[in-house]
């Protein structure tokens, strides 16, 4: 829950194109943050911070700075983006953030989905249907 004085501007709230709610406050990253955002456009990076820490924040800015890689057909030579975590809860609640902050088509894929015995091509479609990866 944030807290607000009375001095904060009222958020306002604008509709993607998907219709979900976002606000429109906006978030300054931390010093570091930029540092890992800028080390990992430069080369792959494995960012390990604690909890609360913006790691979820951090990849929304470089998702959002590659956004145009992505954006572009598997076909063509488009980019794809993984996203891992440990847990089925975590897939659900990294993917709703990225789909809330981009207008990337998100696929959640988690072991019970039988994601490990999928053939060649279930996972060429997956791949032309989907730009990120959870």
């Amino acid at each position: 829950m944030s807290v607000r004085s009375k001095s904060d501007p009222p958020r306002k709230v604008i509709k993607t194109r998907r219709e979900e709610q976002v606000h429109s406050h906006i978030f300054t990253p931390r010093t570091y943050q930029v540092e890992l955002l800028d080390a990992a456009l430069q080369r792959n990076t494995l960012v390990c911070l604690g909890t609360g820490s913006g790691k979820t924040f951090i990849a929304v800015l470089l998702v959002k700075e590659l956004a145009h890689d992505i954006r572009a057909a598997f076909q063509d030579g488009g980019k794809r983006t993984f996203f891992l975590v440990e847990t089925v809860p975590l897939v659900c609640q990294q993917a709703k953030v990225l789909r809330t902050h981009t207008d990337l088509l998100v696929g959640e894929y988690v072991g019970e989905m039988g994601v490990d015995y999928w053939a060649k091509g279930r996972w060429a479609a997956e791949f032309k249907k989907h730009q990120m990866k959870f």
